[in-house]
């Protein structure tokens, strides 16, 4: 019997414990300078949960908070209220109430208090849209419980971020040759899109991003695989056919061993050079 007692004892304290605010101190919230600041942001009621961490505005003796909900309290509610149910009286309701905003992912709240109340929790209470169900039209939600958000530690938001620097992606960029009719359509194609997936207007702490997607051009610059290159030349009545240059000698001279003529290549125009003068190369790729 003893032992049963203890465990309702302990059951009934973990009860209790959990219907207790629990505070989160904001680091500084009463003494903060005025300035912009991120903090996480926790609510007890699962239905009203801002998108965490949430922008904290201090000016003077005042905090305004930004609040972005989601899509289902943006289909249930319409206005909030910081305080406690208790504090709404018919002679107040419509007066006491900040209206949402709707935004593309839910609804916003934007809402002043003290900013000594970021130290304690922040008592809140929302009020249902009009015609939204036959139980709630336009009344404020009473719950068995008052609800609160709890804020965290007050982060500073840092100076605008320099931008990142993209001079090795411009340096990989110029480096892709002029002509890419000489390479496979495969290799040409990964090099396309590494040079497509370059996103701009990136920040300095987005540097090993941008660094990668150089590194992504310099790759497929060094992947390039070049087409089995033949073409054929006429000098007077002799044709020449099917002479292939290997990798190594686009940029040369190169010498047709079986009829000594010399064959130079000037990309993307090949020039034959024959002892009675010079004639253009008729080129397949």
């Amino acid at each position: 019997m003893g032992k049963k007692r203890i465990l309702a004892w302990l059951l009934t304290l973990i009860m209790i414990i959990g219907l207790v605010p629990v505070n989160a101190f904001a680091a500084g919230g009463a003494d903060a300078a005025d300035g912009t600041y991120k903090a996480e942001i926790t609510s007890s009621l699962g239905m009203v949960t801002p998108e965490s961490p949430t922008t904290v505005t201090i000016s003077g003796d005042d905090a305004t908070l930004v609040l972005n909900c989601g899509e289902t309290p943006a289909k249930r509610y319409r206005q909030i209220y910081l305080g406690k149910y208790s504090d709404i009286t018919p002679e107040n309701e419509d007066t006491i109430g900040t209206d949402g905003v709707l935004t593309e992912n839910g609804i916003q709240f934007t809402v002043t208090l003290k900013k000594a109340a970021l130290d304690e929790p922040i008592y809140f209470v929302v009020r249902y849209k009009e015609g939204y169900s036959e139980t709630h039209d336009g009344d404020w939600y009473k719950a068995s419980q008052d609800h609160y958000f709890t804020v965290g530690e007050l982060v500073p938001e840092s100076a605008e971020e320099e931008d990142a620097d993209y001079s090795a992606v411009d340096a990989a960029i110029a480096a892709v040759p002029a002509n890419l009719l000489i390479y496979t359509a495969e290799s040409v194609e990964a090099l396309n899109n590494a040079v497509a997936a370059v996103e701009r207007g990136k920040k300095a702490s987005e540097q090993d991003a941008v660094d990668a997607m150089a590194a992504a051009i310099r790759a497929a610059i060094e992947a390039l695989e070049e087409k089995p290159i033949s073409f054929t030349v006429k000098v007077g009545d002799t044709e020449i056919t099917d002479i292939a240059l290997s990798e190594q000698k686009y940029d040369a001279s190169y010498e047709d061993y079986n009829t000594g003529q010399k064959v130079e290549s000037l990309i993307p125009l090949y020039i034959v050079t024959v002892p009675e003068g010079t004639a253009e190369a008729d080129i397949t790729l």
